[in-house]
């Protein structure tokens, strides 16, 4: 298919949707940033009687209310994803096919309907995971996270000190990984055609198969092909696995990190019992979109891979 041919991911409509999204990740910020600050003051007001100018009942309201917030934005972050990846995969699906209306008999013959086949079903699911999964996550998880830096810094600059190293480490490590991450996905996407279109010979041709005895061969080809697809797949499913046990182990660093600074901090630079709950608050509630954004890179590999397929 002809780059001119493939509709833009964020056109019309889209750009609507994504703006959504990016507003769904500010929100979440501010509901992040208020549990932070009623728990700091819940806790304090707690355990050091500092009961301050915000009743119990009202610093649980608040903290009520933000959970609540959070819940409510999820639900949104959601269907407005799944909202943006089924339009842009309606769009591009009748791109291919008034593509192949266009197309002569010959040039028809020319592609495995397997080949045909896995680009109607598995290069659309790439790309529409991409948008729902990968670029929705990416606008909602990164807004938010980018917006909770300062907050972190506000709760404790020795915290955001010690944290941002970490997640700094972690960014870089999973960036490392993307052309090796590339590179498993396109051959598992070659491997998988070729089954396809072999699957697809086989069922076509077996009547022809069977009279001249051949199924011993074919059986064979099938499972060669078979087992170069698992793989292929089993490769990268240990690459995803390395990109997930990168974000866990950002997500432990970071929390030692967490206490390491509360502890320090209340013996040098005294502060509250308040600063490590409300530090452990923010990386609670975050680690969800850590963990989100851990398969973004892997989604993205994924598209780029099937994007390049339906451009030919």
């Amino acid at each position: 298919m002809g780059a001119s041919a493939l509709p833009r991911p964020l056109a019309g409509r889209r750009r609507i949707l994504f703006a959504a999204l990016v507003a769904n990740g500010a929100a979440h910020a501010l509901c992040v940033a208020t549990a932070a600050w009623a728990s700091h003051r819940a806790f304090d007001a707690w355990v050091l009687g500092r009961p301050g100018a915000w009743s119990a009942a009202s610093l649980a309201a608040l903290l009520a209310a933000a959970s609540l917030g959070i819940a409510a934005l999820k639900l949104h972050e959601l269907v407005t994803a799944e909202r943006l990846g089924q339009s842009y995969v309606r769009a591009v699906r009748l791109a291919m096919f008034d593509r192949l209306g266009r197309l002569s008999p010959r040039g028809i013959q020319r592609g495995s309907r397997g080949g045909q086949l896995l680009r109607f079903i598995g290069d659309l699911t790439a790309l529409r995971q991409w948008l729902t999964l990968g670029l929705a996550r990416l606008a909602v998880a990164g807004i938010a996270l980018v917006l909770m830096l300062p907050v972190l810094a506000w709760i404790s600059p020795f915290v955001a000190a010690l944290v941002l190293p970490v997640l700094a480490l972690g960014a870089l490590a999973t960036l490392a990984l993307g052309p090796r991450m590339r590179g498993a996905v396109r051959e598992a996407r070659r491997r998988r055609s070729r089954v396809a279109g072999a699957s697809e010979e086989s069922i076509a041709s077996i009547a022809t198969v069977q009279a001249f005895g051949q199924l011993e061969r074919e059986r064979g080809r099938l499972a060669r092909r078979s087992n170069r697809l698992a793989s292929a797949m089993i490769r990268r499913a240990r690459m995803t696995g390395w990109l997930r046990a990168v974000v866990e182990l950002t997500a432990a660093l970071s929390t030692l990190a967490i206490l390491a600074a509360g502890a320090l901090g209340a013996h040098f630079a005294g502060a509250t019992p308040g600063t490590a709950v409300s530090a452990m608050t923010v990386l609670g509630l975050t680690m969800p979109m850590l963990r989100d954004l851990s398969r973004v890179h892997e989604y993205w590999q994924a598209f780029a891979v099937s994007h390049e397929n339906l451009r030919r």
